[in-house]
Order: structure tokens, then C-alpha cells, then sequence
């Protein structure tokens, strides 16, 4: 299991664009910082298509683009492959440690970062969280990899589409253009020539670079609208192979589950009318599954990793074959960034637990909802915690329908001849923040997210938008001026994991994982290393340009 986690930068200058610095720019002063402390080694940008570094402890550090080329961006951390919810906490700690004391250092325009899930325009990013689960099995895994070796020559028919419009695209704007310019810079100021200049050509096309766009803002929608239209046979060409299989039957019987688990999860969010919600990323959601390449739809659930390898087993088959594996990554879309350790710890570890569960057979009788998009979104404003959705088996409070999962799981693990104790902490812990949320709320101040922001506000008393919406903002900064890290520095929150446990996670990976062996190789040979990525390592021309795939077990390099 793992994090995926976007960061927003935040710079402290309100006049950042007179500076001259660059949300890409100040990725790389960070990249820099990071690989200063520790060694790294770049990413594949050709498999990844974008900027990344993989660190020798286990993580990733990647530049998340809000357009394709230029623009401004995300910074986004990625933890090591773990298999205890523990080990994922510390890793994510000290990622957020890492690059958050990284932008601190960039002394050429002050920034910090941002962990949370939400703009001040309402654009929606941040936390994807992943499982290894049982994918597919007898007829389903062979009619999924007959399924896609039919579609792997056209894959590489739809790249190749791809490219050729793209190209066209460009090739065909630049006499159109290129008069428009000239005919109308005539009458403009040399200021006005310079706008007209950067919406026409993107700043510039022959000179771009990380602080210019080298194509239009006009030019790359319509190329971005070709990808989605060149590519949507091909997604719903895998989902519906993926909804075949035996993980489209987990994702349902997990729905419940996500949907009531914005009440122990959810990060609290002040609303652009000024409600106040549980949860940031909840009101983004437009669908269950994921659908179209390009992610402009925010799903629950979302199946890109399949994608991408689909497209990969025409072009690149040693990379591709992944698609065949019988157990594969599910990808939960839902999930706020935490800043509260218990919260985190709980988000990954109870979703592990149901996960067993289902996958041992706990689960086969659940309570479905029907409209779960518009349950989500009404639970989501009901702070009460008093508001029911009807599901197959009457109508259920988020409470109610967390009580239904943990004594499923309680039944799993009582199932097991042998105790775990990590397991046992977590029900632990799962059910006392069930219990309080009906109780005694103050007690969770320090350990849920949505309940300590909304205490902060209460505390606040602040009735204009602009201060409430403030306070939502500066409870995520990863620095000393966070309104959290005030807390956390006040010992007003509930700590899971000890420091030198994130010190250790800052500098190794979590044992049995895979990641032993690609930090092996980063430390080893990191100035020989070509390109690296999650399953393979390829080694300059000092070693004969050898690609080194990674063994899925792993704590012995290879």
C-alpha cells in the first residue's frame, strides 16, 4: 500500500509573478535541496511525462503540471511500497518533512507548501491512495489478457494518431497565426504587443522553456481535446474489461465504506458560500470509476495505472506486461490529505482491514447505496452526523455505516488463529473515534482533521468568508506558521508515530518492500544511473546501458 500526495505552493510575496520565480523553478531549487541530504536519481520521464526524482529512502518527488507545458504546478510525493499502515504513516511524515523544509530553503522567493486537497477557486487535487488487490482470476484473468492483446496493436495505431495531429495542429496555427500577429501589433502598444504575443504563442514556441509555455494556452486545449477523443475508445475499452473482474467487485463493496468514511477522514473544507463540510474532496466527485485518460472527470475510483499499461504493452511489452498481473493497484480517489497523524493512520489502516475482509469473504452481504454521488455530498454537509441515505438495508447514518464495516472486520480478525497486533491498535483506535464522535467531540481535537479545523474556526469566531476561508487555508502550511503545526508545536495533537521513527523513514525504506532494492541502486549507482522508475533501473553506458527489472520480493538486491 502507498500515498500519492499533491502539494500546492504558497508563496508568501502577493506580488509572486514580479519576482520571476516559477512554480516549476521552485520544484527544482527543492529536487535540489532534497538530493543534497540524501541521494537520488532522476525518473523516467518518457514512461512518467513528467519531471521526477526517486529518493533512497524509499519515496518520489514529482512536478504535477496544471497544463500540459508551462503554467503553474503541484509538487507531489509518493511513499514506498509498504506493507503496514505504520510504515506508510512514517513515510509520508517524512516526505512531508523533506519537501516541506525543502521550499522552505529556496531563498529566492519565500514559499512553503500546502497539504491539502482544494484552491480557494474550488480546483480539487491532492491524496490518491493505492492497494495491492486481487485483480482477476480463472476465466476472468484469461478473457482480460486475451482482451488486451486484442487491443495492443491498436494501441500503438492511437499513438501513432496521436502524434501525427498533434503535429498537424502545429504545423497548420503557424501561418494562421503568425499573420493575425504582425497585422495587429501594428496598432499596439509594445505592452499590448507582448500580451497579444504570449495568448497567440504561448510566450514562445521557438525560446520555451519551464518559465514559458512553448505552446498557447488556445492551441494546447485543442490538442488536449484530440488526446481525449483519440483515446476514449481505448478507455472505455478497458473499463469495460475491468468491469469483468474481480476488482470492479471489490470497488462496490468498498463504496459504503468510503462514502461514511469522510466522518474519521475527512480534512474539513469552508465552502465558497461559507459552509463548512467534512471533507474537501468529496463535493469534486463526478463519477464511481474512472473514464477518460485525461482525468478532467474526478472519479472515486480511478484505473490509470490499467491504462497507461495498456498503452505501454504495444509500444514498451516489458513495462506493459504489469497489466497481466493477477493482483493489481486500486487506485481511491476520494481521500483528503491529512495533517493529523491518527487520522492518516486510520484512512490507510481501516481501509487495509476492509479490504481483508472482503477479499476473505466478509463481505458478500452489504449495504448498497443507490445514488452514492448524491449520498456522498448530503453526508458530506451533515456535521450532526444525524442524516441518513437509504441503502439495501434501510436507511443508515455514516456512523451506522462505519459500525457496519468494523464489526465485519472485527469477524475477520477473529476468524485469524493468529493475532496481529498493528490490526488490533487500529480497531482499537477506530472504534474509540467512532464512540467520541457521538460523545464527546473535544476529545478528538488533535486527531481528526474536519473536528480540530472546525474548533479553530469556532474559536476564531470570525463571521466575514475571507478570515474563515483563511483559516481553512493556513490550517495546511507545512511550516511554522501552519495553524496545525502551532498545535502540533503546543502538544495539542495526538502523535502515532515517534521522531526518530521519521527520521529513520527520511533516510531507508520500509523493510519488505520493494523499494530495498531500487534504494540500493540509487545509492550504489546513482551517478551511472540513466532513467529509474518503480520496477526497473537502467544504468549508463559505464555499464553497458544494462536495464535491471526489480524482483517483487525484496529485501536482497539483485
Amino acid at each position: 500500500m502507498g500515498l500519492e500526495t499533491e502539494y500546492a505552493i504558497r508563496f508568501a510575496d502577493a506580488g509572486r509573478p514580479g519576482v520571476g520565480i516559477s512554480h516549476a523553478e521552485v520544484y527544482h531549487a527543492a529536487a535540489s535541496k532534497v538530493a543534497a541530504s540524501i541521494p537520488t536519481a532522476n525518473a523516467d520521464y518518457v514512461t512518467a511525462g513528467k519531471f521526477g526524482q526517486f529518493i533512497a529512502n524509499g519515496t518520489a518527488m514529482w512536478f504535477e503540471r496544471c497544463r500540459f507545458y508551462g503554467g503553474p504546478g503541484l509538487i507531489e510525493g509518493c511513499t514506498a511500497e509498504a506493507t503496514s499502515p505504520r510504515d506508510v504513516l512514517a513515510g509520508q511524515r517524512a516526505l512531508d518533512k523533506l519537501l516541506g523544509d525543502a521550499v522552505q530553503q529556496e531563498s529566492a522567493c519565500p514559499a512553503a507548501l500546502l497539504k491539502n486537497c482544494c484552491d480557494p477557486t474550488g480546483i480539487s487535487y491532492g491524496a490518491q491512495e493505492n492497494y495491492e488487490v486481487e485483480f482477476a482470476s480463472g476465466w476472468q484473468r484469461t478473457a482480460w489478457k486475451v482482451g488486451i492483446l486484442i487491443w495492443a496493436p491498436l494501441s500503438v495505431l492511437t499513438i501513432i494518431a496521436m502524434v501525427l495531429v498533434l503535429m498537424a495542429i502545429t504545423v497548420i496555427s503557424l501561418p494562421i497565426t503568425l499573420p493575425v500577429y504582425y497585422l495587429k501589433a501594428i496598432a499596439l502598444s509594445p505592452a499590448q504587443q507582448l500580451e497579444l504575443r504570449n495568448y497567440l504563442f504561448g510566450g514562445s514556441w521557438f525560446a520555451g522553456g519551464e518559465k514559458e509555455a512553448p505552446y498557447p494556452l488556445w492551441m494546447e486545449t485543442i490538442g488536449v481535446q484530440w488526446i481525449r477523443l483519440a483515446c476514449l475508445p481505448m478507455a472505455v475499452y478497458i473499463s469495460l474489461l475491468t468491469s469483468m473482474t474481480r476488482l470492479r467487485r471489490t470497488q462496490k463493496q468498498l463504496l459504503p465504506f468510503l462514502l461514511s468514511r469522510i466522518i474519521v477522514v475527512g480534512s474539513g473544507s469552508v465552502s465558497a458560500n461559507g459552509v463548512f463540510q467534512m471533507a474537501q474532496k468529496a463535493p469534486s466527485r463526478t463519477r464511481q470509476f474512472f473514464l477518460f485518460l485525461i482525468d478532467h472527470d474526478r472519479p472515486i475510483y480511478s484505473i490509470n495505472n490499467l491504462i497507461k499499461y495498456a498503452i505501454m504493452i504495444g509500444l514498451k511489452p516489458e513495462q506493459g506486461k504489469s497489466v497481466f498481473k493477477s493482483r493489481q493497484r486500486l487506485q481511491i480517489s476520494i481521500g483528503d490529505s491529512n495533517l493529523c497523524e491518527e487520522a492518516e493512520y486510520l484512512k490507510i489502516g481501516c481501509t487495509a482491514l476492509v479490504l481483508d475482509a472482503i477479499e476473505s469473504g466478509f463481505l458478500t452481504e452489504y449495504p448498497v447505496i443507490r445514488t452514492p454521488l448524491w449520498a456522498l455530498r448530503k453526508l458530506n454537509k451533515d456535521t450532526s452526523l444525524t442524516q441518513t441515505v437509504k441503502t439495501s438495508r434501510g436507511p443508515m447514518t455514516a456512523v451506522q455505516l462505519q459500525r457496519f464495516y468494523f464489526e465485519r472486520c472485527r469477524d475477520y480478525l477473529n476468524s485469524v488463529e493468529t493475532e496481529h497486533l498493528e490490526a488490533e491498535d487500529i480497531m482499537r483506535r477506530w472504534a474509540d473515534v467512532l464512540n467520541q464522535l457521538k460523545t464527546n467531540r473535544d476529545a478528538l481535537i488533535g486527531r481528526i482533521d474536519w473536528i480540530t479545523k472546525q474548533h479553530l474556526l469556532d474559536a476564531a469566531n470570525q463571521d466575514d468568508l475571507a478570515s474563515r476561508r483563511k483559516i481553512d487555508l493556513k490550517y495546511h502550511e507545512l511550516s511554522a506558521a501552519g495553524y496545525f503545526a502551532k498545535l502540533h508545536a503546543a502538544g495539542h495533537t495526538r502523535r502515532i508515530v515517534e521522531p526518530a521513527e521519521i527520521e529513520r523513514a527520511m533516510r531507508s525504506p520500509p523493510a519488505h518492500s520493494p523499494a530495498v532494492q531500487r534504494c540500493h541502486y540509487i545509492r550504489e549507482f546513482a551517478n551511472h544511473i540513466a532513467w529509474i522508475n518503480w520496477d526497473a533501473v537502467q544504468l549508463d553506458a559505464h555499464y553497458g546501458s544494462r536495464v535491471v527489472r526489480f524482483t517483487a520480493a525484496a529485501d536482497t538486491p539483485s
